[in-house]
């Protein structure tokens, strides 16, 4: 029980399509799949950037030299300082040598609120003081670490 037409219809041979057709499937399907892929990861992308540059950032800031000159080699012999750092070889030679900087790093702590019910924010900076100490006349070298941290309250606008 079927339709004349449908047994017609069956009957017929079929023509390959033309190349340009596929040619423009293909493309409109390509076009649409890589359109909804941008769609869906446009903010992850966007997000992990802006996290990549905000960390690269906070570590340029936190690791960067804030104040000193150069240090000198923690294993070299004086001679071997004086050819490393010139401009202070004459006064190496007669005198000791006192080399001194500092890293700092500040973190904000958020905002606190005092017994008299005003609110601050509390910033604490970090220092690490580095001093090198070298006598070549009696072959002493003395290296200290100094760690400070101090504590600034800030008053912050309450409405």
């Amino acid at each position: 029980m079927s339709d004349p037409l449908e047994e017609l219809l069956l009957r017929q041979p079929l023509n390959e399509p033309p190349a340009s057709l596929d040619r423009r499937v293909r493309h409109r399907f390509l076009e649409r799949r890589v359109r909804q892929a941008w769609k869906r990861w446009r903010w992850p992308t966007a997000t992990a950037g802006v996290l990549a540059a905000g960390l690269l950032a906070a570590f340029y800031w936190q690791w960067r030299p804030l104040s000193g000159g150069p240090k000198p080699p923690a294993d070299s012999a004086p001679s071997e300082q004086a050819a490393a750092f010139p401009a202070s070889a004459p006064a190496a030679a007669a005198h000791p040598v006192r080399m001194e900087y500092n890293r700092s790093v500040l973190l904000d702590d958020g905002v606190v609120v005092l017994e008299n019910n005003t609110a601050v924010r509390q910033l604490r900076q970090l220092t690490m003081r580095h001093v090198f100490w070298n006598d070549p006349a009696q072959n002493v070298r003395i290296e200290a670490n100094l760690p400070c941290e101090q504590v600034v309250l800030v008053r912050e606008a309450t409405y």
